[in-house]
């Protein structure tokens, strides 16, 4: 998960100087957006109990959902043709 926020992080900095703004989101990036919001609602909900890997396995299976759609949407290649798209995938 570390890797991911780094990773993501460096990306931004290399190609826009910061954490750039976003454009418009597709309703693929909304969706997500909703998945990770609500994932972090129900960790913070597992750590307030304790249950620290139940809480660990959702951030991680989030973690890699954000992987895949980094991995589908590529912004490292997007950014040669389309920067504001690739900066809001970012």
């Amino acid at each position: 998960m570390g890797n991911l926020v780094h990773r993501t992080l460096v990306n931004a900095q290399r190609n826009f100087g910061a954490v750039p703004e976003p454009g418009p989101l597709t309703e693929k990036d909304q969706a997500l957006i909703g998945e990770v919001e609500h994932s972090l609602d129900e960790v913070a909900l597992q750590l307030g109990q304790a249950r620290f890997q139940v809480a660990l396995k959702l951030a991680m299976t989030m973690a890699a959902k954000v992987n895949v759609y980094l991995g589908t949407e590529q912004p490292w290649h997007t950014i040669k043709t389309d920067r504001a798209r690739a900066g809001t995938v970012l």
